[in-house]
């Protein structure tokens, strides 16, 4: 791999920036927010991205997780308590490939070997 040093002068600042504000994005933003204040022109942050009217249309803006989310767990965290991340791997492979010789055999009329 080819060591770019511009790559470097912009990893360089952004573990700066990233240090000063002890690693919390959300510091980092309102940091950027604050600087945008003097020009208003020349935004840094949305506050809002264009296809929403407001921050309660954004789950990862609000304060608290929407409802749904509190009720059930998300998809890729079921199993996680119960099995490693190995053995959650494992399982995905195989159900894979049980999935792919279904498949093969219905549409393909492939033998099963």
């Amino acid at each position: 791999m080819n060591d770019d040093p511009i790559v470097e002068q912009v990893r360089l600042i952004r573990d700066e920036l990233a240090r000063a504000f002890d690693y919390d994005i959300h510091a980092i933003c309102a940091d950027l927010r604050k600087r945008q204040d003097p020009h208003p022109a020349h935004p840094l942050v949305k506050d809002v991205p264009a296809w929403a009217e407001s921050r309660e249309e954004i789950p990862a803006l609000r304060e608290e997780p929407p409802e749904h989310a509190k009720e059930r767990p998300s998809a890729n965290r079921i199993g996680s308590s119960e099995w490693s991340v190995p053995q959650l791997k494992v399982l995905q492979e195989c159900i894979t490939l049980v999935v792919f010789t279904l498949v093969a055999y219905a549409l393909f009329r492939s033998p099963l070997r």
